[in-house]
C-alpha cells in the first residue's frame, strides 16, 4: 500500500465514523451481498472514489452531501469478466467500454496473448494504456510465453523469460494469462521461469485444459495453473472443481459452454464459490444485440441459477481468485463504489451503472465522457510480407500426375477442436485438387512479419464455403495470415486484398471484395466504433453465409483458431500441417490407393 492509499483509507475510516462527512449517500436500495448471500435493506456512504459505510449511515450526511434516492432498486456490485480478449471484440479497450459499461461490466480481466503475439511487450503496454482512459478498470495479464510452440510458428512479437518476469513483478499486471497444456507438460524451458514469476510476485495462472483428464489434467494443475474455462460437460467442470481448479463456464461467439455444464451447480448442487462466468471471446454483433457479461448472467438465470449466485459468479467469485477483492467485488467497506442499479434481478435489467463514486451510464446510454487512447502510428505497420501471393504458391504436390490421393483433412468438430479424417482426392497435373462440392477446402497461412516467403498449405473440412474465400489476420498465438477458400486464385486475391488493407477480415468472390473489416492495429483491432465494427462484421458474416454459402454464423470465429497450434488434433501454420500432439510439421498427402 503506497502512502496515498493509506491516506484514503483514513479518510474512509473518519467518515465510517461520523468525523468526515459522506460526498454521496446511496439511500433506500437492497443490497445483494455477496458475501452471505442475503439481500438487505440498507443506505451506502462514499467518501471519494471507495464505499466508507454501509447499513444506518445517517450520521455521515453533510451539508454537501449528495443524496441518491433507490428505494425500489437492488444494489448489486458491478459485473467483473474473468476471462476477455480485447481483440474478439475487435476493438480498443476505451471502444469497448462505451458499449458494456452501460451494462454492468465495471471491471475485465484482460488477456493481453493476442497482440503480444504481434508487438510483445510493447503491445502488452499498449493495452495498459488504453485502460486508464476509461472509467472500465482493465486488469492486464500476459501470456508466458510468446508464441507457445516456436520451432512451428513464427509471431511478430516476443515474450520470453526475461520479459514475463519483468511484466509480473509490475503493479500494471495482474495475472498470467491462459497457459496451455503443452506449455507446462512438454516445454519446461518456457513454462518455468514464468510459473517461477507467479509465485514470486503471489499472482494467479490461468490456463485452458481442453482435452485433459486424469493424470494429464493433475498434473497440469499440480504445476500451478489455478483455473479453466474450457470445460465442455458437467463431468469435466465437476473433475476439474474436485482437484482444486476454478471453473469458469464460457458464454462467448467462440464458444457456448454454459448451458453444458451449469447442471454442475443446478443439479450436481456443488459449491458455486469457485465458479466463474465469462464471454472469452465475444464479437462486436452479438454485444450490440445481446449484451456482454449481462447476458451471461441472465442465460444463468433462465438455466435455474439463483440470481443472487450468478451475481457472485461474475463479481466476489473472480475478484477473490485474483485477489483484488479489498478492492472489487462487493459492496462493502474500503471496496470501490462500483455499483449497479436494478429494479429485477431475475432480468437483470440495469438501469444505472455507478463507477468510482459517480454515475457513468444511465438506461444503457453512457453519460461519463473521456478521451478514448490513441494508439501511435507504428501499432499500424505490422504487415511485412514478401510481395504479392499468387494461386502458384498454394499448390500441395503428390508424388504421381494423375489418379487419386489418401490426403489429411482437418475436420472442424467445434469451434476449438479438429479431428484427423483420411480423404481421397483426385490428382492434376501433380497436384492434390480440393474437393468444394464435398467440403474439402484449402487453407493457407501466410508469414506476416519477417517477409520470409513461408506459406503453410492443407486441407479443410466444416466451412461450407461453395465458391470464393474469406481471409483474416486474426489467429491467436501468431496472427499471421489465414485463408480458406474454394480455388488457389481466390485464396491468394482474399489473402492479397487483406494485406492492401493492413489486416482485419475480408470476403471475396470472383477474385473481388464483397465485405471487409479493417483493423489496422495489429492486424487485430480497430479504433472505429463496436456498433460500426458490428455492422460491417455483419455484413462480413451475411456475405460469408448468402453469397459464398457457408453454414456457419461466424465462420471467421471458427477460422481463427485452425493456426492455434497447441490445441488439438491438427492445426496450419506457416510451416504447414502440424499435429499438435507432438507439434511436428506432418505431410499432408499420405499415400495413394491402388
Amino acid at each position: 500500500m503506497s502512502r496515498g492509499d493509506y491516506v484514503e483509507r483514513e479518510v474512509l475510516i473518519k467518515t465510517a465514523l461520523g468525523e468526515s462527512p459522506a460526498d454521496l449517500v446511496i439511500q433506500n436500495g437492497k443490497i445483494v451481498d455477496v458475501y452471505t448471500g442475503e439481500i438487505w435493506k440498507a443506505d451506502v456512504a462514499i467518501k471519494g472514489k471507495r464505499i466508507a459505510m454501509v447499513g444506518d449511515i445517517k450520521h455521515t450526511i453533510g451539508t454537501n452531501t449528495k443524496v441518491i434516492e433507490a428505494r425500489g432498486y437492488f444494489l448489486a456490485p458491478g459485473l467483473m469478466d474473468p476471462h476477455w480478449h480485447p481483440e474478439s471484440s475487435m476493438v480498443t479497450i476505451c471502444e469497448v467500454a462505451k458499449a458494456i459499461v452501460p451494462k454492468g461490466i465495471t471491471s475485465l480481466i484482460v488477456d493481453s496473448h493476442e497482440i503480444s503475439a504481434v508487438m510483445g511487450v510493447k503491445g502488452v503496454k499498449l493495452l495498459v494504456e488504453d485502460g486508464k482512459k476509461s472509467p472500465l478498470k482493465t486488469y492486464i495479464c500476459p501470456p508466458i510465453h510468446v508464441p507457445q510452440t516456436p520451432r512451428i510458428v513464427t509471431a511478430g512479437g516476443k515474450i520470453g523469460a526475461r520479459e514475463i518476469w519483468s511484466l509480473l513483478h509490475s503493479s500494471d499486471i495482474e495475472a498470467i494469462a491462459e497457459v496451455a497444456p503443452n506449455v507446462v507438460l512438454a516445454m519446461k524451458p518456457y513454462h518455468e521461469v514464468g510459473f517461477l514469476a507467479a509465485f514470486d510476485s503471489r499472482k494467479a495462472i490461468s490456463g485452458h485444459s481442453a482435452g485433459l483428464a486424469g493424470r494429464e489434467l493433475n498434473a497440469f494443475i499440480a504445476a500451478g495453473v489455478q483455473d479453466c474455462h474450457d470445460a465442455v460437460t458437467v463431468d469435466e467442470a465437476h473433475e476439474r472443481l474436485r482437484l482444486g481448479m476454478k471453473v469458469l463456464a464460457r458464454e462467448g461467439t467462440g464458444g457456448r459452454y454454459l448451458d453444458k455444464i451449469i447442471g454442475v451447480i443446478t443439479n450436481r448442487k456443488v459449491d458455486n464459490r469457485h465458479f466463474m462466468l465469462c464471454t472469452d471471446d465475444i464479437q462486436p454483433d452479438e454485444i450490440i444485440e445481446h449484451g456482454h457479461l449481462d447476458f451471461v448472467v441472465r442465460k444463468a438465470i433462465k438455466n435455474g441459477v439463483d440470481p443472487i449466485v450468478a451475481i457472485q459468479m461474475t463479481t466476489i467469485n473472480p475478484a477473490e481468485h485474483f485477489g483484488i477483492s479489498r478492492d472489487i467485488g462487493s459492496i462493502t467497506p474500503g471496496r470501490y463504489a462500483d455499483i449497479l442499479f436494478s429494479k429485477n434481478l431475475k432480468k437483470f435489467d440495469v438501469f444505472r451503472v455507478m463507477i468510482n463514486g459517480k454515475v457513468v451510464a444511465t438506461n444503457g446510454m453512457m453519460v461519463a465522457r473521456f478521451k478514448p487512447y490513441k494508439y501511435p502510428g507504428w501499432a499500424s505497420t505490422t504487415i511485412n510480407v514478401k510481395g504479392k501471393i499468387a494461386p502458384a504458391d498454394l499448390k500441395i504436390m503428390g508424388k504421381q500426375t494423375a489418379g487419386l490421393a489418401k490426403a489429411r483433412v482437418m475436420k472442424i468438430m467445434h469451434c476449438m477442436i479438429t479431428k484427423e479424417i483420411i480423404e481421397k482426392l483426385p490428382i492434376k497435373d501433380g497436384q492434390v485438387m480440393s474437393e468444394p462440392s464435398r467440403d474439402i477446402l484449402k487453407i493457407i497461412v501466410v508469414e506476416r512479419y519477417r517477409a520470409s516467403g513461408r506459406i503453410g498449405v492443407a486441407l479443410v473440412s466444416g466451412f461450407g464455403l461453395k465458391m470464393g474465400a474469406i481471409a483474416s489476420t486474426y489467429c491467436p498465438d501468431h496472427h499471421n495470415i489465414i485463408a480458406v477458400g474454394t480455388s488457389d486464385r481466390e485464396i491468394s486475391a482474399a489473402a492479397n486484398h487483406l494485406i492492401n488493407i493492413r489486416g482485419g477480415y475480408i470476403a471475396v468472390k470472383d477474385g473481388q471484395i464483397i465485405a471487409k473489416l479493417e483493423m489496422p492495429i495489429g492486424g487485430i483491432m480497430t479504433p472505429e466504433p463496436v456498433r460500426t465494427v458490428a455492422n460491417k462484421l455483419k455484413k462480413l458474416n451475411v456475405s460469408a453465409e448468402k453469397v459464398l454459402g457457408s453454414p456457419l454464423s461466424a465462420p471467421f470465429m471458427y477460422m481463427m483458431p485452425l493456426a492455434l497450434a497447441c490445441l488439438p488434433e491438427l492445426r496450419i501454420t506457416e510451416r504447414g500441417l502440424v499435429s499438435a500432439k507432438d507439434f511436428k510439421v506432418i505431410p499432408v498427402v499420405v499415400g495413394y490407393p491402388k
